[in-house]
């Protein structure tokens, strides 16, 4: 594990049931060792200022407002079945559990717990769990957490299902490619998900060849009609009772209702409906309460198969009438056209690819025939082909909007141009290549070399980047100064290749203009908000006057205190969240009594909005010159927002090329790299 990242963090999430979060969340400090620290991530949507500020009171809590990105939603909500329960805003939040594996980038373990539990023992050993732990799901199987009709290629279906109601994961696991891969197979599945994030992840587990811990879910997450329930560290509301629906599961659960009691005494919102429930404070459990939840189970059962044959009798009534009214010779006709092999559809797909038309009126109908082609299985028979052609369609889309293509630059336009050219899917379909990446290499190489940089030239070698090990750590020389990084050599090795390629001048992650005005120029005071490693000032210590580095993660924040130990007359370290939230650093605040900054880098993977809305008066100040290097390929709709936000006030260009950005859960679109802004300042009129 790597010792300089926190070591403990708990995620709990929750869509408009505050009360239940606040209950798992006091449960976990109430059986939790009292001098270990750990933090307890509360991840929300829809809850009330008041249930905030109740979390906020409660230690070890650090509260965030989560929503998954705009273009997931749309593809997921697309796809799913629109009766199912977790096609809604609160059931969209199950995907959050696959923030686990991002947390991992600053704490040695990440700890999942559902909120229909109710915490009632020691819980500590948590902490000698290792790799990935959880507990098995009882007769299920993978195929189980997917529609009857679901063809998932190339897993054991038949393998016993893990439940993902409680996940305790350590970063010795490959985390980051975990956290991209989940968010895209949520996407590529969604038509055929019943437990979504549980059908994802027991599919990750297969793909990474991750050999999971199974832990006694009598004891880590025992359901309510569990035979040991009561004696269980935790038991799980998992069936169709939950104590905020049901009074007798109270009666039975009294730990849930003395800890919501708790909740409601720090000012939290009471669950719907409880006025009108029989309860009383003084409830204990008893035997009876498993031979009570048992028998209601079994009457419900009972119920759902004592259905199955009048529903399998309706079936037979229908068919026979079918057969009645439609004559045999019809009824032929429709069966071949129901059920027309899929090869035979995949070759007639194949051989129209470069005949459909590829004008911009015509984009909504293409996408909607190609996902009629069943795209999963289509991938598996044609390969990469078709997966490329879909990647082009969705760009071809987006910059069908008239507005956006014409916010592209010639460049831009030249690349959607392409792409929706009839010359474009004359090529795709005769290149032998089965992988996108393998597409996209190709494309880039033969027609447009200049437009994807990043992708095709030859950066800086990996073995000429130097790594020193010593007893403070591992570092890099730069410009002649240690810059501490994290402790593995190959890793940082790897991590300093990436960075230094990145603010090459051709590249679209470079902050500066080489050669260009936009730099930092000699007594320039620089703000770098989201300073990670922090590189960016220390090359330029000799020339500036002072440098404000921000940064929220710990593990990067105690590299930065060795990094910049020798210079502190020049520097100053700032810990914490930049950002107009309630509990963010405001730069107008900060900045306020002080010399303001001139030079101003903000790279906070998405919420660059949210800083620039706490600067409003640095940036609304006439008479302040100032230059912002702003990061805009984190989100799709980044690059206009940020220049709404900067309005007249700025002149603005960009970096060099685009990002074809395809690592996050959404479609990959063309994005800007990073806006290079600088203020209009007004000149005094001589008299």
């Amino acid at each position: 594990m790597n010792e300089t990242k926190r070591k403990l963090a708990f995620l709990v999430s929750s869509s408009g049931q505050p009360y239940a979060a606040g209950n798992v969340v006091l449960g976990i400090n109430k059986y939790m060792p009292v001098n270990f620290d750990y933090d307890i991530l509360v991840y929300y949507n829809s809850f009330a200022e008041n249930d905030i500020v109740a979390l906020q009171k409660i230690s070890h809590v650090i509260t965030h407002p989560f929503s998954l990105p705009a273009d997931f939603i749309e593809q997921v909500t697309y796809k799913m079945d629109k009766n199912s329960r977790f096609s809604t805003p609160g059931g969209l939040m199950c995907f959050s559990h696959f923030e686990i594996f991002k947390l991992l980038d600053m704490y040695q373990k990440v700890v999942w717990l559902d909120t229909d539990m109710s915490i009632q023992g020691n819980i500590d050993a948590i902490m000698d769990f290792n790799g990935f732990c959880i507990t098995d799901d009882g007769e299920w199987t993978v195929r189980s957490q997917f529609k009857k009709n679901a063809v998932i290629n190339g897993y054991d279906m038949d393998k016993s299902a893990v439940c993902t109601a409680i996940i305790v994961t350590d970063d010795s696991l490959p985390y980051k490619d975990l956290y991209y891969w989940c968010y895209a197979k949520a996407i590529e599945y969604a038509e055929y998900l019943i437990n979504p994030d549980q059908a994802v992840i027991n599919l990750a587990l297969q793909e990474f060849k991750i050999i999971p811990n199974i832990i006694d879910k009598n004891i880590w997450q025992c359901i309510t009609f569990g035979t040991h329930v009561h004696a269980a560290k935790i038991a799980h509301f998992g069936y169709i009772w939950k104590p905020w629906t049901e009074s007798k599961i109270i009666k039975h659960f009294p730990e849930w209702y003395r800890t919501h009691l708790e909740w409601l005494k720090l000012g939290g919102s009471d669950f719907p409906g409880r006025a009108s429930m029989d309860l009383n404070n003084n409830l204990s459990p008893g035997d009876f309460a498993v031979n009570d939840l048992n028998e209601k189970k079994m009457d419900t059962d009972r119920k759902s198969k004592s259905n199955k044959p009048i529903k399998k009798n309706v079936k037979w009534l229908l068919k026979c009438i079918l057969k009645a009214l439609i004559p045999k010779s019809w009824r032929k006709k429709l069966k071949t056209y129901f059920t027309r092999d899929l090869n035979r559809k995949v070759a007639h797909l194949s051989k129209r690819l470069d005949g459909l038309p590829n004008d911009h009126n015509n984009l909504s109908d293409k996408l909607e025939r190609l996902n009629n082609y069943h795209y999963s299985k289509c991938m598996n028979l044609i390969g990469g082909r078709l997966d490329f052609y879909l990647i082009a369609l969705q760009i071809q889309s987006y910059y069908s909007n008239q507005g956006r293509y014409n916010a592209l630059d010639s460049d831009g336009k030249k690349i959607v141009d392409f792409i929706s050219s009839d010359e474009f899917c004359r090529d795709l379909i005769s290149q032998r290549v089965y992988k996108p990446d393998d597409h996209l290499n190709y494309f880039i190489k033969n027609h447009y070399p200049d437009n994807f940089p990043h992708m095709v030239h030859p950066w800086i070698n990996l073995s000429d980047v130097q790594v020193y090990s010593h007893d403070d750590g591992c570092y890099v020389l730069y410009e002649g100064r240690k810059v501490f990084l994290k402790n593995d050599v190959e890793a940082a090795r790897r991590y300093w290749h990436l960075l230094m390629s990145e603010q090459l001048p051709e590249h679209p992650h470079c902050y500066l203009e080489e050669g260009g005005d936009f730099n930092i120029h000699c007594k320039d005071i620089i703000a770098d908000i989201g300073a990670a490693e922090g590189f960016f000032a220390i090359k330029h210590l000799d020339k500036i006057k002072h440098a404000y580095i921000f940064e929220s993660e710990e593990s990067w924040f105690s590299l930065l205190q060795k990094t910049y130990a020798p210079y502190r007359d020049k520097v100053t370290l700032i810990k914490g969240f930049v950002g107009d939230g309630a509990e963010s650093i405001s730069l107008d605040e900060y900045f306020k009594n002080i010399e303001k900054p001139t030079f101003i880098k903000i790279d906070v993977e998405g919420a660059e909005g949210s800083v620039l809305r706490s600067m409003t008066g640095l940036l609304e100040n006439p008479n302040l010159p100032m230059r912002l290097a702003i990061c805009t390929y984190h989100r799709q709709e980044d690059a206009p927002y940020i220049e709404s936000l900067l309005g007249t006030r700025f002149e603005k260009k960009y970096s060099s090329s685009y990002f074809w950005h395809m690592p996050d859960p959404m479609p990959p679109f063309l994005r800007r790299g990073v806006m290079r802004a600088t203020k209009k300042v007004e000149k005094e009129e001589e008299e």
